[in-house]
């Protein structure tokens, strides 16, 4: 059985020469493990090669890993991970760096819910988030804290344990920035 990296910390920062640098740790690593940088220029489309680094750590071992992206960054830019080990393969989140401030917004935002509810929130800095869920009455469900991360972060809020289907209000409050939508409960 191939072991894959338990956990790759990934982090990206734009220098003030407009270039990406993108840093970072992995955890667990097998002897054969490949990191594969990838880029997209279309809001998360398509990413493309952008670099290939083959791991330098002891099997069970981690190490750090920073690459200065040659393309000077311009408009949104987004970049991610590609861990390979054979045929087996797997991705870290995505950090998005960009020329211009970063506006907080939510996507992806997956309506009606089940039992998670899961959606794609980017943030103009690290901080932390308070998510709530409140019934059709105002009555508050459920509420956690989660760190977010200068960019976007996938966010995943598991629902009260039975609740009813019908509407409900999701609350994400941001540094005093507060984004609430509708939910549907199947």
């Amino acid at each position: 059985m191939v072991t894959l990296p338990t956990q790759v910390s990934l982090k990206g920062n734009l220098q003030e020469d407009g270039m990406a640098k993108i840093q970072w740790i992995s955890y667990n690593e097998s002897a054969s493990i490949t990191y594969v940088l990838e880029r997209s220029d279309d809001a998360g489309s398509g990413f493309h090669e952008v670099a290939r680094m083959e791991g330098t750590a002891g099997a069970g071992m981690g190490a750090s890993y920073s690459f200065t992206d040659p393309v000077q960054v311009s408009g949104q830019v987004f970049y991610r991970i590609q861990l390979i080990d054979h045929e087996y393969h797997n991705y870290s989140r995505v950090v998005l760096l960009s020329s211009n401030e970063i506006p907080l917004g939510i996507s992806g935002l997956v309506n009606p819910f089940q039992h998670i509810i899961s959606f794609n929130l980017t943030v103009p800095q690290d901080n932390v988030i308070q998510l709530s869920l409140y019934d059709s009455y105002g009555r508050k469900l459920a509420g956690t804290h989660q760190t977010v991360y200068k960019g976007i972060n996938r966010v995943e809020f598991r629902e009260p344990a039975k609740l009813a289907p019908g509407l409900y209000i999701l609350q994400i409050l941001y540094k005093g920035e507060m984004i609430s939508r509708q939910m549907i409960r199947d």
